[in-house]
């Protein structure tokens, strides 16, 4: 059997398993330039800041997490409200037989953040709360609510697109499971570090990634951070909104895996008309006698209706048992550490990625 006859029988049989993908690849002249893949990138993140409402619920497991090993039996839940500027995240966290709740309003003029669990609450007005909402997530970040800040911000659009400094960028027509994509690589460089890129833009589905994976070293270690994300269309009665149905985050390091985060969206609605207390002290449900602390140091009282003055005297302050060896008291610190320096992690990303020559924000 001669050379080119194995080459076309090979076609053939690509063309019969997979037809779609081997006319994608048939047509390489398709292939975009880079500037048509800016184009593509601006694009992608203005679609997802055009999402105007939605609700979405997800379910976050971290089989694998060497740093933290005890958070490995920890489950995540979070129930995301968005409304324009308006987000709200009502956080579940369970091991074993234990529960932690926590939720978090945002919106332009106020920030509540309570522990219905512990009966408090504490409101900020426009002075107290924070300039901006990277501290709650926001499921337009990425298309999906994440625990891990790494998930959630690192693996952002605005980060990894559109930044002025990459170069040598490779663009090809790809399949990934039998889906038509547009494989892109690109090396990022900042002062003497350098990252290698690669993203799979799912030509059919959006234009969303499949695949998002940055590989650097720190001394003589090679670390692979990667998100692998399954989509899915949520219609809700319209054109449908091209969002995940699963995303898994995975860091590697020297071959090493010792991160696996999966998030599974277990519902997801979207231009849905929110009610306005969806975003308010009276929409939380909040158990009758918790006690709000206000910015001012007043405190008052949630009597199942609204605030009143002072305290009920059947209701003391909220304080929580303090945490025994090793108990479930012990994952939430950790866990609000590990919140805190993702923030720092945020912000030191957000400095790498100076956009000084395209502006994600245009």
């Amino acid at each position: 059997m001669n050379r080119s006859f194995r080459r076309l029988m090979i076609l053939c049989f690509a063309m019969v398993l997979d037809p779609a993908g081997f006319l994608f690849l048939a047509r390489g002249a398709e292939v975009p330039s880079v500037d048509e893949i800016l184009r593509m990138e601006k694009q992608l993140i203005e679609s997802r800041r055009a999402i105007r409402s939605g609700q979405v619920v997800v379910r976050i497991d971290t089989p694998t997490y060497d740093s933290y090993p005890e958070l490995t039996q920890m489950q995540k839940r979070y129930v995301t409200f968005f409304q324009g500027d308006n987000i709200r995240c009502d956080q579940e966290f369970t091991k074993g037989g234990e529960r932690h709740r926590e939720q978090i309003v945002f919106t332009k003029d106020t920030m509540i953040q309570t522990r219905p669990d512990a009966l408090s609450a504490t409101v900020f007005g426009p002075q107290g709360r924070p300039k901006d909402s990277s501290m709650i997530s926001d499921p337009r970040r990425l298309g999906l609510v994440c625990w891990f800040y790494d998930t959630m911000n690192q693996f952002g659009y605005e980060t990894w697109f559109l930044s002025p400094n990459r170069d040598r960028f490779k663009i090809d027509a790809h399949t990934d499971a039998g889906e038509p994509v547009w494989r892109v690589s690109y090396r990022d460089a900042t002062g003497k570090s350098e990252e290698l890129v690669e993203y799979l833009l799912a030509k059919n589905k959006g234009g969303l990634p499949l695949y998002l994976g940055a590989r650097y070293t720190e001394g003589k270690v090679e670390t692979l951070r990667s998100i692998r994300v399954k989509l899915q269309n949520y219609k809700n009665g319209g054109d449908g909104v091209w969002y995940p149905s699963e995303v898994v985050l995975r860091d590697t390091r020297g071959g090493k895996l010792v991160l696996e985060e999966i998030v599974t969206v277990e519902h997801a609605q979207f231009g849905q008309d929110l009610p306005e207390k969806t975003f308010t002290l009276a929409g939380l449900g909040l158990p009758k006698g918790t006690v709000v602390a206000t910015e001012t140091g007043k405190g008052m009282t949630w009597n199942g209706e609204r605030l009143v003055d002072g305290q009920t005297e059947d209701v003391s302050p909220a304080v929580e048992e303090l945490p025994t060896a090793g108990g479930p008291r012990v994952l939430w610190v950790v866990f609000s550490l590990l919140l805190a320096a993702g923030a720092a992690l945020l912000w030191y990303r957000r400095r790498r990625s100076r956009h000084s020559g395209v502006d994600a924000n245009a």
